[in-house]
Order: C-alpha cells, then sequence, then structure tokens
C-alpha cells in the first residue's frame, strides 16, 4: 500500500532546490520536486522508491540521514558525487528530520561557488560578490546559459571590447580585505507565523535558499527563513517589520515583478540584481508567488558564482566545466573554500602545505586546451 504523503510537501514542488522527502528505515525515497526530476533528466514518479545510492555516487547520505533522524535535529552536509547523468557535483545538504521515521532533504548544488573558489586561490584573485555596473537580466541569463562572447555582442549589440570591460567589473568588485572567517549571529529558532499566513510557511525555514513573505503593496517584512538571517548575520528582530527595500537594495525591477506576480495572480520566475543588508550584491534567480491579495513569496537562489564563474570563462579563456573530474577533496577543504579561506588559513586548518592546497584547488578547475 502506498505511503500517504504530508500535504505541506506540495508547497516544495518548486522551489529552486533539490528536494527529498524519503523513508529512513528502509532508505527510500517517497517523494522528490520538480528541479531534482528537471536536473536528472527523469520524472517524479521514476525516483519513488529507490534509494539515495541509486542517483547519486559518492556520499553517506543514508548514514547521516539516520544519525539526524536519531538525533532529532537538523544537519548540514557537503559532499561531492557523480549524479545519474555522470555530471559531477559538490551539494550542500540540509537534512530534517520530520518524525522518528521521515526525513527531508534539501541540497543545494554549490559546484560553481566551490570552483570559483579555487579560481581564486589558483589565480590569486578575488572575485567578489560586490561587482558594481549596468548588468540586465537578459546579459545574465546569457552568462547562465554559457553563451561565448560573440554571441553576447551580437544579442547585446555591444562592441567585444565593451562587453569584456563589463565582464572585467563583473569578477572584481570592491571587498573589504579579510583573511578571517566571519561568524554570525546565533539564529533563534523560527519565527512565529503571522496571523493569516498559512502554517506551511514554516517549512521553508530550514531551505538552504532565501525565502522572505512580504505584505503587498507596502511590502512588509512579514517572515524571513534562516538562511536570509544567516546571509545578512541577522537576527530576526533586525529584519521582520523592515520595508523590503531596506533589506535588499535596487529593489526597482523587484517590485515590477512583483506587481505583475499579483496583477496575474500566478508565480513569475525572474533574475534580479541588488545588495543585501552587509552590502553584499548578488545575482539571484527569483520565483515571486501571490499568497492571496495582500501577501506575496519570494524564494531564491544565488547565481552570483555562476555568473561570475561564466564571465571568467569568457575573459581568461578558461573552462570551468560542470562535468569536472573528481577532485577527492574533503567536506572540510569544501566549507573553508565556501567560506572564503585564504590559501595560508586553509592550510593551517588542514595541516597542508601551501603547495598542497593549490593542488587540490586545481583539481576543481577544468582548464581549456
Amino acid at each position: 500500500m502506498t505511503e500517504e504523503l504530508p500535504n505541506w510537501l506540495e508547497h516544495y514542488l518548486q522551489v529552486p532546490a533539490w528536494v527529498v522527502y524519503k523513508s529512513v528505515p528502509d532508505d527510500r525515497m517517497l517523494w522528490v520536486n520538480q528541479r531534482i526530476a528537471e536536473d536528472m533528466g527523469q520524472p517524479r514518479e521514476w525516483f519513488v522508491g529507490r534509494s539515495d545510492s541509486e542517483i547519486w555516487t559518492g556520499g553517506d547520505e543514508a548514514k547521516q540521514g539516520r544519525r539526524a533522524v536519531d538525533e532529532g535535529r537538523v544537519i548540514d552536509v557537503v559532499g561531492d558525487g557523480h549524479d545519474l547523468r555522470g555530471t559531477w557535483r559538490w551539494l550542500r545538504a540540509r537534512l530534517t528530520p520530520v518524525d522518528r521515521q521521515h526525513l527531508l532533504i534539501v541540497c543545494q548544488d554549490i559546484t560553481a561557488r566551490i570552483q570559483l573558489a579555487g579560481l581564486r586561490l589558483v589565480l590569486g584573485g578575488d572575485f567578489a560578490g560586490t561587482s558594481q555596473g549596468d548588468f540586465s537580466e537578459g546579459f545574465a541569463r546569457q552568462l547562465l546559459e554559457g553563451a561565448s562572447l560573440q554571441e553576447i555582442c551580437d544579442a547585446q549589440s555591444k562592441k567585444p571590447t565593451q562587453v569584456l570591460a563589463k565582464l572585467s567589473r563583473l569578477v572584481n568588485g570592491p571587498r573589504a580585505p579579510t583573511d578571517g572567517i566571519r561568524v554570525p549571529p546565533a539564529i533563534g529558532p523560527n519565527a512565529e507565523v503571522p496571523p493569516g499566513v498559512p502554517e506551511w510557511i514554516e517549512y521553508y525555514w530550514e531551505l538552504p535558499v532565501p525565502a522572505v513573505l512580504l505584505a503587498y503593496p507596502d511590502l512588509g517584512v512579514l517572515w524571513v527563513n534562516r538562511c536570509v538571517l544567516e546571509r545578512n548575520e541577522a537576527t530576526q528582530s533586525e529584519v521582520i517589520g523592515l520595508n523590503g527595500r531596506a533589506v535588499w537594495s535596487d529593489l526597482g525591477d523587484w517590485i515590477a515583478t512583483i506587481d505583475e506576480t499579483m496583477r496575474q495572480q500566478r508565480a513569475i520566475d525572474s533574475i534580479q540584481y541588488g545588495e543585501n543588508l552587509r552590502g553584499l550584491q548578488h545575482w539571484s534567480a527569483v520565483r515571486t508567488t501571490p499568497l492571496g491579495a495582500d501577501r506575496v513569496v519570494l524564494v531564491s537562489e544565488d547565481v552570483t558564482a555562476e555568473v561570475q564563474l561564466q564571465a571568467l570563462r569568457l575573459l581568461l579563456g578558461l573552462n570551468p566545466a560542470s562535468g569536472a573530474g573528481p577532485a577527492n577533496i574533503s567536506e572540510a577543504f569544501a566549507r573553508l573554500l565556501l567560506d572564503g579561506a585564504s590559501v595560508e588559513n586553509i592550510a593551517a586548518a588542514l595541516e597542508m602545505s601551501r603547495e598542497e592546497v593549490l593542488g587540490e584547488a586545481g583539481l576543481i578547475l577544468d582548464r581549456a586546451d
């Protein structure tokens, strides 16, 4: 007999991350969302009844999942492996126990971030997420789709020198120099759901991508998830109640998209660019979903690293392919890369030489001849 699924799973169907709901005792998937099905090239029904090892090699998700359920707590894991299509990916997974039998797994593909961090170490550059410049959504989409320099020139009606100048600004934005790793403030429990808002919004709390609930049309912040607080290094009391414009600058294009979302009463996907509370600028792929006539939910995926990686591909003639071979790097090494640690900090933390660190970083890059 088919096991009954919780009805709140439907709200994860279109989020921009891999979502799996599984039975822990027999290590079988019971439900997956649309994103993982699209990325793996299989219908969602194909995954039901299969184990993690049938779609992913190189991880110990089953062991970590059992630990999350046994200990009754959320566990974050960074790992790498081959997917069904043979593509090598790095994933950051958040394992959330639902009860003593079931686990919710939400994964974010961080391959581009790992490779960008590797490039930073190998090339000695600081490819910060704080770039300035006039970059249209169309320009960003072309970068994400891997367009050539000539294709971008033709689409933007620009000369190669003009496009290269924009690319250079994109990957060399200013950032305050630091070799340390920032420690964010402690994040409290899930914020109480405001009156009149469906309780299912609580299930977005552990998403590894930002989720924001705004009032409409004044754009007051009613609720944010843990990811928003972590990225802004803020607490709930510092964010909830603010106007959306205070949380994210350059909200002009976002407002037009939100207005269109509410007018049509349907979800709209877009790519947006702006600056968060910490002054860091990001490219985000955003899904804007109406929640009645007076609230709107924004769920976004940070694609800054992907945009910058493609810009570097054009600028430097590199091909940091998403299908690059196994690098055999440890989770600790990956986490230090993601945190922006310097070569020296990584070497000290992992008891490696500078040359070994650079060698490991170089392994995650696939250069074109």
